[in-house]
């Protein structure tokens, strides 16, 4: 933790963190490791397979299974930045970790999750083009708009996703540094907060209106 001094009274603020998940569950904490780790080698093999699948099938080398394998491939992403570390707590009681670390995995958790979703609505505009505009189809979704698509999708979850950690950055912690989690969830971080963190809950529910509501919004009037 750092210690400062204003005023004449001394702030504490927590750089380190427990991750406590399943309190009640600690005893059993090894037979916990045994789903999480059938969960983590499932997802890494189903979605590598299917990969290589559509990129060795010539044949699947279209928009639609382009777009499926991008979103294996962050599927693999999201699960590699959870799951690793839920099972060396499992196993090794290896559940520090630092703020940094904290705000990387808090990060790359909500950025993974939002690009699935922008990942989905390009599907929905895949199809949309297919069935609505069969005979120029292959005109519209070319290479080229789908790289701008990707690129445009990642700026987007990368605008949705900054301001929530870097509010959280700024957060000084000092209730205690216990997360009842198994990830660094940002809101389960800003309970041990002891500053305002008005903005921080606002620009939080703010993405996950983006994320639930208008991103779901589109995803079923497309379809």
């Amino acid at each position: 933790m750092t210690l400062g001094s204003q005023n004449g009274t001394t702030n504490t603020s927590y750089t380190e963190f427990l991750l406590l998940p399943f309190p009640g569950l600690q005893e059993s904490r090894y037979l916990l490791a045994i789903p999480f780790f059938s969960l983590f080698v499932f997802i890494v093999t189903a979605n590598s397979v299917l990969i290589y699948t559509v990129r060795a099938e010539a044949s699947l080398h279209s928009p639609m299974y382009l777009l499926i394998a991008l979103l294996f491939a962050v599927n693999i992403c999201g699960a590699s930045t959870i799951l690793p570390k839920t099972l060396l707590s499992s196993m090794f009681q290896a559940s520090h970790i630092s703020l940094t670390g904290c705000l990387v995995q808090m990060f790359f958790l909500y950025f993974t999750t939002v690009l699935d979703c922008n990942i989905l609505l390009m599907m929905a505009l895949d199809r949309y083009v297919a069935i609505c505009h069969p005979l120029r189809y292959a005109d519209i979704m070319t290479n080229r708009l789908l790289t701008f698509l990707t690129f445009a999708s990642l700026v987007r979850s990368l605008s949705i996703v900054g301001p929530v950690v870097i509010l959280a950055s700024r957060v000084r912690f000092c209730r205690s540094n216990v997360i009842s989690h198994f990830v660094c969830e940002h809101m389960a971080l800003m309970k041990l907060s002891c500053s305002d963190i008005s903005v921080n809950k606002k620009v939080g529910m703010a993405m996950r209106c983006i994320d639930m509501v208008v991103d779901l919004s589109f995803l079923l009037a497309s379809y």
